[in-house]
């Protein structure tokens, strides 16, 4: 039906919305009324209802379990993916690995029992990634008695996960390894091989429901896409069902949950109710969705902002405020995950309030600039005093309109919530120990990758190098407008000369080349001299300047005479061209968990076997002069 056809009131709203909330726990925000009008619109028109307040009155007063079901399963958004979040399933079997070599065998049968429940597990990518997860990385869990329970609110899509079949496009994105692991079945469609399926029940669960129709003890319960459709309230309720903790985590992987007793479940007595999160992925205490503060003195940006940021659903606008003053009681009042910030404001500036702030209370920071060689020059200083990212300000010029800066923004938004700043802020700064010597032979070549944290991690690596060293290639994810000004101010910081590339410029030995925002760098051999070509041709794993798309440049012009090194940054940009230029004989080097603002992009290429060596990024310098002399003493 067209969305026009009926006119959904405000009235109308309320009730559906109390309705859901009744009967799944469910709690539809005003961002939400399009989809009701959208799909509930189909429902009217099938029951031949006048009205929305018809549907509800039907509903509450003849409508059936099945009415009820189609009611919940139209309110429902899956939107999911094999592999989602990753990391969560590499914490998954590290758990499972050290649980295998402490359980006993069962007494019965001889086989030891592994339970995981995939507690909303939409169109059944997650119980499926869990199940070959862990059937590639723990072979001997083939001789376990192993179940994985699957279950979701919409029963249309547990019918469908049970299938196991999904389109091919579903392996987008992936690595050639994991697309392996599917079978081709023609018409294009790939279905999950049958041990994997083999190991998995699907179950239609309503988790407001009480008792739940399921027996335990589990192992692991994956409740990850679930709380986002709950108020604090219900989360409150669910999570302490789960694992006896109302505080939602950001990663809710609770172990191991007994038999209910009286309808309640309860955590086996001494055992930690969540697994640990280490590293990047700092997720203690924080709810599902990523709570932000919006900063900005503007009253239509406020509104712009808090708008594209609760698009997906991931992301909740815990406030806003119009200067630092009240956003300094907003962080006390709402403790938010992130927080955007504008630079230009009254009553104090925003770099003065980024300042105190990273000194007196670190929080991950996503700086909202403006596209200006002034807003550039700023917003590269925040990066130094501890900004995690940034993003240009919306205006009528902005390449792909506002679609695109909101996609942008969201993206930025959840690598900030995924980066170790308050690690990094206790840790001490590094030292600089300026390298003495990268003396090279002729023809070779440094190129490095980075994404979020790259702004400070280059110029880490970049402030000890000296200047008889080959030249350096750079792909930082950094938009048009930006890169000539951090170019210029990596030349004012460090002995080398740097620049922003320009096409078919000679690659000369103590110079650095940046990658221009939204062009793709390439390095090629010409006339026995390397240069840098420049284009604008599709998006690669994402981007442009892709450093892929550098990385494998590099591979075919420079091969065994380049080194390669991939720093910070969300993705798995990089970790494709990175394994080419070490097949090609490149030495490569990914930055340390340890010193990675995000450890996303090097742990890609580390697991793809990319990385011959990690470092952290104050070593870097030192590990690039190494393999540089090893190159000489070969020549």
């Amino acid at each position: 039906m067209e969305q026009g056809e009926f006119a959904l009131s405000d009235r109308e709203f309320n009730r559906v919305k109390a309705r859901v909330y009744a009967e799944a726990g469910i709690s539809l925000s005003d961002a939400k009324r399009t989809l009701v009008v959208s799909r509930l619109g189909k429902l009217v028109r099938a029951l031949k209802l006048a009205s929305f307040d018809a549907y509800v009155d039907y509903l509450e007063r003849q409508g059936t379990s099945a009415d009820a079901q189609d009611f919940v399963n139209a309110l429902t958004t899956n939107l999911t993916r094999f592999w989602r979040e990753d990391h969560h399933f590499e914490h998954l079997i590290g758990y499972v690995g050290q649980l295998m070599q402490h359980r006993p065998r069962s007494s019965v049968g001889g086989k030891p029992k592994l339970r995981i429940w995939s507690a909303g597990c939409s169109t059944g990518q997650e119980p499926y990634t869990i199940a070959l997860s862990l059937l590639a990385a723990l072979p001997d869990l083939k001789r376990w008695d192993f179940r994985i329970l699957a279950s979701d609110i919409d029963t249309s899509v547990v019918a469908k996960a049970a299938t196991g079949v999904y389109p091919e496009n579903e392996l987008s994105g992936l690595t050639p390894e994991r697309s392996r692991l599917f079978e081709r079945i023609g018409n294009g469609q790939i279905r999950v091989p049958a041990a994997a399926r083999e190991l998995i029940a699907f179950k239609p669960l309503n988790l407001m429901h009480n008792p739940w129709p399921m027996r335990g003890p589990f192992d692991a319960v994956f409740c990850r896409n679930v709380a986002i459709y709950f108020d604090k309230k219900t989360q409150g309720q669910l999570f302490a069902r789960l694992g006896g903790d109302p505080r939602p985590r950001r990663l809710p992987l609770y172990r191991p949950l007994r038999e209910p007793r009286s309808g309640r479940r309860e955590l086996q007595a001494g055992r930690q109710d969540h697994l640990s999160v280490t590293g990047t992925e700092q997720g203690e205490g924080r709810s599902m969705s990523i709570r932000v503060l919006v900063v900005d003195d503007s009253a239509l940006i406020r509104e712009v902002l808090s708008r594209t940021l609760g698009k997906d659903g991931d992301i909740v606008v815990a406030g806003t405020a119009e200067d630092p003053l009240e956003a300094r009681s907003k962080i006390k009042e709402l403790n938010p995950d992130v927080v955007t910030l504008d630079i230009e404001m009254p009553n104090m500036n925003g770099l003065q309030f980024l300042d105190k702030l990273m000194r007196l209370h670190p929080l991950p920071v996503v700086m909202v600039s403006t596209l200006t060689t002034k807003g550039a020059s700023e917003t590269l200083l925040a990066m130094e005093l501890g900004a995690v990212d940034f993003v240009a300000k919306p205006n009528a010029s902005l390449s792909g309109g506002l679609d695109a800066f909101g996609e942008n923004l969201r993206q930025k938004v959840r690598a900030a919530a995924n980066s170790d700043v308050k690690g990094r802020a206790m840790r001490a700064p590094p030292v600089n120990v300026p390298v003495r010597t990268a003396a090279a032979p002729a023809g070779s070549l440094i190129a490095i990758g980075a994404s979020t944290g790259g702004v400070e991690a280059i110029r880490v690596v970049l402030s000890q190098m000296p200047p008889d060293c080959p030249p350096i290639v750079i792909a930082q994810h950094m938009p048009a407008g930006f890169t000539t000004r951090f170019a210029g101010r990596l030349d004012e910081l460090t002995e080398l000369s740097v620049a922003e590339a320009e096409d078919r410029m000679p690659l000369l030995p103590g110079h650095a080349y940046v990658a221009r925002g939204d062009y793709h760098l390439r390095v090629e051999k010409s006339s026995g001299q390397l240069k840098c070509r420049l284009s604008q041709d599709d998006l690669a794993s994402g981007h442009r300047p892709s450093v892929d798309v550098l990385f494998e440049s590099v591979a075919k012009a420079v091969g065994g005479m380049a080194v390669g090194v991939i720093l910070t940054g969300m993705g798995r940009d990089g970790a494709r061209g990175l394994k080419l230029m070490r097949d090609a004989g490149a030495y490569t080097i990914g930055q340390s968990q340890g010193s990675a603002l995000v450890y996303g992009m090097p742990r890609v290429a580390f697991e793809e076997g990319a990385v011959v060596e990690q470092a952290p990024v104050e070593a870097v310098a030192a590990r690039l002069a190494a393999a540089l002399t090893r190159l000489k003493s070969a020549a």
